[in-house]
């Protein structure tokens, strides 16, 4: 997953779509920290919508 990673970040650093101080570091916290946001709310269900009606 490493190199798949690197390869992605880079590519969007060079195209402009990653900040050039992003790290891997980052996208690896970025997606543990997510992972642990969808374990802790995994049993809450959303209210659905207001509507006008």
């Amino acid at each position: 997953m490493c190199g798949q990673t690197e390869y992605v970040l880079t590519r969007a650093q060079e195209r402009g779509k990653a900040r050039p101080d992003t790290t891997q570091a980052d996208i690896v916290n970025l997606i543990w920290s997510n992972g642990r946001m969808m374990d802790a709310t995994s049993t809450t269900v959303p209210e659905p919508p207001m509507t006008d009606q």
